[in-house]
This record gives structure tokens, C-alpha cells and sequence, in this order.
């Protein structure tokens, strides 16, 4: 008989531990640095190297900022900021770089048909080698404010599909 009672108390002390951790929310802002690190929370005191760490830290609707003027492109050939998602990445405090990368757009907006994306504050370079500054497969709208696309091999600024409604 004390064994059977013993048991459901065990499983009740026991099930706190054995629960799933809770999913982390993402931040409505979200911060990179030119020290900054990605294992970092991509905080405002702790900020990313990368746009796509801080982009993947922060909310649809969100708002990637810099601290300090720095490249937070991937880094290495090949290694495209990618967005996914409705959000305004704005780096008007110093120059925010993306460099070139090699067969691929320097910046890729692939996100939903209601997705609108900002990017604001941006010094786009291809270098001489870069094929595409920004390439937009799919969005509701992009808006380039106040950036610089420069030194690409062909077309700064590509179309591949976007709905009707992009271009009211």
C-alpha cells in the first residue's frame, strides 16, 4: 500500500523537471554592432555581428538598429542577409554595410505576400564582384529609404515575382 502512494508523489515532485522549457519570444528590437557577437541575445547592451542573427532575434513587425557603423553582411562569399518576414532595418546612426557576395544578391527578400520590409540607412557595395545589390522574390512591398547600392556586376535592384499589388 505505500508503495502505490509513493509513486504518484514521486511523478508529482518529478514533473516539474521532465516539462518543456517554454519557447523564448522574440524582441520587437533588436541591435547589431560592429562588436557585437551572434551567440549574443541581440540586446541593445548585447548586440549581434550579423543582420541575419538580429533577424532571426526579432519580431515580424520588428526593427533591426545599429550601433556603430560596421559590415553586419554574413561575411564570406556566398553569405546573403536574408529576410523572411515583415520588418524595417534601419541604420541611420553611421554607415551600415553589406558586402558583396558571389552569385547570389547581397540582400534577399523572400517573405509573404502581407509582408512589408524597410530597409533604411544601408550602404550596399558589390564591390566590382557582386552580381545583385537587392533581390526581391516575393513581398507585399519593399521600401529602400536613404541607401546606397553601388559597384554591382548587373541589374542594383532585381524583381524575379511579385504580386500585382506591389506596384501601387
Amino acid at each position: 500500500m505505500r508503495k502505490r502512494a509513493l509513486s504518484p508523489v514521486i511523478l508529482a515532485l518529478a514533473l516539474p523537471f521532465l516539462a518543456a522549457s517554454p519557447a523564448q519570444a522574440l524582441d520587437a528590437r533588436t541591435w547589431v554592432s560592429s562588436t557585437g557577437d551572434d551567440a549574443n541575445p541581440c540586446s541593445r547592451t548585447a548586440p549581434c555581428r550579423t543582420f541575419n542573427a538580429a533577424i532571426a532575434a526579432v519580431a515580424a513587425g520588428g526593427e533591426v538598429n545599429c550601433l556603430d557603423a560596421g559590415n553586419f553582411g554574413s561575411g564570406g562569399p556566398g553569405a546573403q542577409v536574408t529576410i523572411t518576414k515583415s520588418i524595417t532595418i534601419s541604420c541611420e546612426a553611421g554607415t551600415a554595410g553589406i558586402g558583396a557576395t558571389l552569385n547570389q544578391a547581397s540582400i534577399l527578400v523572400n517573405a509573404s505576400a502581407t509582408d512589408v520590409v524597410t530597409l533604411r540607412g544601408l550602404d550596399i557595395d558589390g564591390q566590382a564582384v557582386g552580381n545583385l545589390g537587392i533581390y526581391v522574390e516575393f513581398a507585399r512591398a519593399v521600401h529602400v529609404e536613404k541607401c546606397t547600392i553601388r559597384n554591382f556586376r548587373f541589374a542594383l535592384f532585381r524583381r524575379a515575382y511579385l504580386p500585382s499589388h506591389f506596384f501601387r
